[in-house]
């Protein structure tokens, strides 16, 4: 269209880059027309850089390695210089990579202008080469840190920087304390006794010390009470700073012991510094005992000797009188817990209560038993008082027979008369197979005899942990049991009783089972799993009786775990009620073997072996043994 339709063809204008980023950048110019459609357009690249500029600088103060004492030295004081060519620089201050201060103070520096500004542009670019700051390390924690200074360009890119290494302390405070209540030794008996009175001085050199108690390592009071002793005011405290320093050298403070379990316990108090450093300690031991109460009981029924017919119901029922007002009734046969009893007003029983501060109000005790899952033979009852701890008041036993049913076969062909099926096997899952558990209590055993009268597999007890101080011991047949047991063709596992109080313990009981296997060479031998035994003793104050259900369940996951790590397949054996009542069996992580006497095991939870029976009779074996169902293939 020539000159008449444009008669200016060359354009130009300019665009600010100041705030478009460093990089690449695509440019664009369109020819529109009126209609604001593109005519024709040209693309070019174009890059934008951000100045490279140069600095030095140099950290005064503190020195590298510097160290500052708290609480003396609560300030880090910064000083030195920095220059550079770029006239909008900033100084920001870094304390272990976190940015603490964004600008330093600036001020004129006359040496660094003469001898070094000059190589970066001089006194013009950088007008104030000096900077100052402080840095509170009140909060900052004790031991090393690192001091950075950055000059940081108008672009933010570091210019120049400079690192040092400070170092945080607190001040070693001096004192001493005595604990006056209670004594070492001292013996603290529930009921009597649910808190123990602390009294003792405690003096420093810190202002603000503070005095803590710990009972066996755990913080029973954080602040204990301050109180004015004149006698340690005199006598002590001037060796310290005082009363200016320790105005209160007293302390006291009544602290709870309902909740500690009944043993030895260690009693500590600390006295700490304002920075919770340890200035000093005293501690002591002190035993806890259940107040031991006393009583008188009597078994009414059943009658020495008395005969049941199996499957008949048992009548329990007598009286019980005790100085415990929270006294309970517990019934055990064969020393298996079975029942606590009912309580009732025994007007006859009146003598005997007055004996006993009149306590118990209802006297009179009783309990229907059913006998259906009782063997035929001579059993033993026994009735147990115990106190509000557990401890048993007293406890009375009584045999008592029981006789199998009689049928008799209707085939008028053959009026032969037969017993019922041994009650020792279940009478329903019949695809299971049948084995044993033994220890050393069965004494010596025939193993061919054992495997010959069709018994598949046996759980044999490798050792255990006792319930009373803990120690571990391995059972004293047990290299016999599994040797033999094995060499009859068996399937072979083992089983470990453990009175664990945490999972500490746990690893370690798990530990020694593997190190005893392979100390005889039996690791390649163990075809069945091997079980962690967990189970609570009656009439006994073991160490792992107050043991709660989370602590329970983590002791039988940590034996799993650390078995399972070996390449062994884990167990837990526990009884129905223990498995209900004291752990949270949907959280146990390996199989489980469930102890129930009955004709089926009604355990709701997944199981894969069963013990049905603590009596049954296997040849080879001399009296009673554990009789059981697996229903896996291992």
């Amino acid at each position: 269209g020539g000159k008449t339709i444009t008669p200016k063809a060359g354009f130009s204008g300019e665009i600010d880059i100041t705030n478009q980023n460093a990089g690449n950048h695509k440019l664009r110019i369109e020819e529109i027309s009126r209609f604001g459609t593109v005519i024709t357009s040209a693309e070019t690249t174009i890059k934008i850089v951000n100045q490279n500029y140069e600095g030095k600088m140099n950290i005064e103060m503190p020195t590298n390695l510097q160290t500052l004492t708290r609480p003396n030295e609560n300030k880090l004081k910064i000083q030195g210089w920095a220059v550079s060519n770029d006239s909008n620089a900033t100084m920001r201050v870094l304390l272990d990579g976190n940015v603490i201060i964004n600008n330093l103070t600036r001020f004129a520096r006359g040496d660094v202008d003469t001898l070094v500004s000059p190589s970066y542009g001089g006194k013009t670019i950088t007008p104030k080469a000096g900077f100052s700051g402080e840095i509170d390390i009140t909060n900052q924690s004790v031991g090393n840190h690192k001091l950075r200074i950055e000059e940081v360009s108008r672009f933010g890119m570091v210019i120049t920087s400079s690192e040092i290494t400070v170092c945080v302390t607190n001040q070693k405070y001096q004192g001493t304390m005595n604990l006056e209540k209670p004594t070492n030794g001292q013996i603290l008996i529930k009921q009597e006794v649910n808190k123990i009175n602390l009294q003792g001085w405690a003096v420093s050199n810190d202002s603000h010390a503070n005095v803590r108690a710990l009972i066996d390592g755990n913080v029973v009071a954080n602040y204990l009470t301050r109180v004015s002793r004149l006698d340690v005011d005199n006598l002590v405290s001037p060796s310290y700073g005082g009363t200016g320093a320790t105005p209160k050298a007293g302390f006291q403070l009544g602290v709870d012991i309902s909740n500690q379990n009944v043993g030895n316990h260690k009693l500590r108090v600390e006295q700490l510094s304002r920075f919770g450093d340890l200035i000093c300690a005293f501690e002591i031991n002190f035993p806890i005992m259940n107040q031991l109460y006393q009583g008188e009981m009597c078994i009414d029924t059943p009658t020495f000797q008395q005969i049941y017919q199996q499957g008949e119901n048992m009548a329990i029922g007598g009286w019980a009188v005790a100085n415990d007002e929270n006294a309970r009734i517990e019934i055990y046969i064969d020393n298996v817990w079975k029942a606590t009893a009912d309580r009732y007003y025994r007007a006859d029983i009146v003598y005997y209560m007055s004996k006993y501060g009149s306590k118990t109000s209802l006297a009179g005790f009783g309990k229907m038993i059913n006998t259906s899952g009782m063997t035929a033979g001579t059993h033993t009852l026994t009735v147990y008082e115990k106190s509000r701890y557990g401890d048993i008041i007293g406890g009375v036993e009584r045999k008592f027979v029981i006789q199998a049913k009689v049928t008799v076969n209707k085939n008028p062909s053959n009026n032969t008369t037969t017993l019922p099926i041994n009650p020792t096997i279940p009478n329903y899952q019949t695809n299971g197979t049948k084995g044993i558990d033994v220890s050393q209590f069965q004494g010596s055993i025939n193993w061919q005899r054992v495997a010959s009268s069709g018994v598949k597999f046996a759980m044999i007890r490798i050792g255990y942990r006792g319930y009373g101080t803990g120690g571990l011991a391995e059972d004293t047949r047990f290299k016999t049991n599994f040797s033999n047991a094995v060499a009859s063709g068996m399937k072979v596992g083992v089983y470990f009783y453990s009175a664990a109080v945490n999972s500490a313990e746990a690893k370690k009981d798990a530990e020694y089972v593997v190190n005893l296997l392979k100390k005889y060479g039996y690791q390649n031998q163990v075809s069945m799993p091997i079980a962690l035994d967990l189970e609570l003793v009656s009439g006994v104050n073991t160490r792992d009786r107050n043991v709660s259900k989370s602590v329970r369940t983590s002791i039988a996951n940590t034996f799993s775990s650390t078995i399972a790590s070996y390449g062994y397949t884990p167990m837990l054996y526990a009884c129905k009620s223990f498995l209900n009542d004291n752990m949270n069996a949907s959280q146990i992580s390996c199989d489980v073997w469930v102890a129930q006497y009955n004709s089926q095991c009604t355990y709701q939870g997944k199981y894969t072996m069963w013990q049905y029976s603590s009596s049954g009779k296997v040849s080879g074996i001399n009296g009673n043994v554990d009789c059981n169902m697996c229903y896996k293939n291992y």
